[in-house]
């Protein structure tokens, strides 16, 4: 797969940026709509993500870039990330 627009990739952020789904937990219903409303090639650097933790807890995260396009996508990308990674390594954290 080549990459070459900026659009293209943008949207490949976004996509990896973004759950692909929702967990099933117990006790707790889930449901997400994520819906974009910009121009194409102008990325917002919004994400949520949802991240079942031990003891039945969960960490929903919503978080928001500043800026738009490539380099709000990548920002999104990166932080979303690292706060997943901390919450996993680190569940005392998310207390």
């Amino acid at each position: 797969m080549t990459i070459d627009e900026p659009d293209e990739i943008v949207d490949v952020l976004q996509d990896v940026a973004l759950p692909a789904g929702t967990p099933v937990l117990r006790d707790l219903d889930l449901a997400a709509h994520y819906s974009v409303a910009r121009e194409p090639g102008e990325a917002a650097g919004a994400w949520f993500d949802v991240v079942p933790l031990a003891a039945g807890r969960v960490a929903l995260v919503v978080g928001q870039a500043a800026g738009s396009g490539v380099g709000a996508a990548v920002a999104a990308s990166g932080v979303s990330a690292v706060i997943r990674a901390g919450l996993l390594c680190h569940e005392d954290a998310a207390a």
